[in-house]
């Protein structure tokens, strides 16, 4: 199957059958249209709404050692990893097998919004290629084995289609967190790392919740889809995929969650919007943050074409580019704007844990022309 074919199977299938990360993400744009030249890797989301972060290359990755959840959790420009972010990542290993690959869950941490999980592919066979679910054989090989731009050999120009031939198989590898039937996900992100002196294929996977539960159960499916090369073009066999599931039962790693609200209704005349709530939930490892707005003048609203997305800056920033008076950002590092009916919308982020105040300023922008309007302080209270 050529790719183009492949990514219409998959919008046809996504509605019926939870697919591997890749088949259900959207890449994220650079914040404020602006192209950051060391991604590394595409990160995507499945939401109504994506918000446009960068990605950034900084955090110091051990290629010798294997990839955990802080390895991929937090590589946002702006984002905020606590210290003691690695005392809430559970360790151990759940184990999916087939004649293809063993999957083994290794890392997995819950705070009863969003699961973040580590699985190893380790080949059965010899000579087997693992790729990550966002790969196709036109992307470089250096960026399938390194974690960063630091460890890539920029002399290698080489793709995956031209290593493919160096091995007796090639299989695309993701796995899924799929909720339950009556729970509800928003999404996901994933990434990938292939070890190429082991042929372990570490894959990372986060799925946000739209509901906090204490406990839930997840089905994890792990998928490998044949690939192969027929006169020169990378070919991916989605009929004859192998797949792997478990249940998962998860549990937060702290079951109380500390939350504060903003309910004094906050008029944004420019742009014919009204804050009806603001609501804080913090986290182990992060602050959520979620926003109920309605419109209440649909001629100044319909000027932004649905692009309004606010903004929780800091009043007293001294820096001069807009983007950069943002609040830190959380480890999730993906963001959207949902429909809850007709004129009213709800957005949620994450804010880093460093970012838990008495009051919040939120600042309203255009997301296509990135034209800022006026801003308001929201005062916060204790949820009881």
């Amino acid at each position: 199957m050529k790719k183009e074919e492949f990514a219409k199977l998959l919008q046809q299938d996504a509605q019926n059958t939870p697919l591997p990360p890749v088949l259900r993400k959207r890449t994220l744009n650079a914040i404020d249209g602006k192209e950051n030249p060391i991604v590394k890797k595409k990160i995507s989301v499945s939401l109504a709404v994506a918000l446009a972060m960068l990605l950034i290359c900084s955090v110091a990755l051990a290629v010798a050692t294997q990839a955990g959840i802080l390895d991929f959790a937090g590589r946002y420009a702006g984002s905020y990893v606590p210290e003691n972010a690695a005392d809430y990542v559970q360790k151990g290993e759940i184990i999916l097998e087939n004649e293809v690959f063993t999957a083994t869950l290794r890392e997995q941490y819950y705070d009863g919004r969003v699961a973040r999980l580590i699985m190893d592919f380790t080949p059965k066979g010899d000579q087997v290629l693992f790729i990550g679910a966002d790969n196709w054989g036109d992307d470089s090989w250096q960026d399938l084995i390194s974690l960063n731009y630091a460890d890539m050999d920029q002399t290698d120009k080489r793709s995956i289609q031209d290593v493919m031939s160096e091995y007796q198989a090639a299989y695309q590898c993701g796995f899924i967190a799929i909720a339950a039937e009556n729970d509800r996900d928003l999404g996901g992100t994933g990434d990938y790392f292939l070890n190429p002196e082991t042929g372990v294929l570490t894959v990372y996977d986060q799925t946000e919740f739209a509901e906090n539960k204490e406990n839930r159960e997840v089905t994890i499916r792990a998928s490998a889809f044949p690939a192969y090369i027929q006169e020169g073009e990378f070919i991916l066999d989605w009929e004859n995929a192998v797949r792997s599931e478990i249940v998962l039962p998860l549990a937060a790693v702290i079951p109380e969650t500390k939350a504060y609200e903003s309910v004094e209704p906050v008029v944004f005349s420019s742009i014919g919007v009204q804050v009806d709530r603001l609501l804080i939930e913090v986290k182990p490892q992060e602050i959520f943050a979620t926003l109920d707005f309605s419109i209440i003048d649909e001629e100044a609203y319909a000027k932004l074409k649905d692009g309004l997305w606010f903004e929780f800056i800091d009043p007293n920033s001294t820096e001069t580019e807009a983007w950069k008076q943002q609040l830190a950002s959380g480890l999730t590092g993906s963001a959207g704007v949902s429909t809850v009916s007709d004129g009213k919308f709800q957005q949620h982020e994450t804010l880093g844990l460093n970012e838990l105040h008495d009051t919040y300023t939120l600042r309203a922008y255009s997301e296509w022309t990135k034209e800022r309007f006026e801003t308001h302080e929201l005062v916060m209270k204790p949820v009881e």
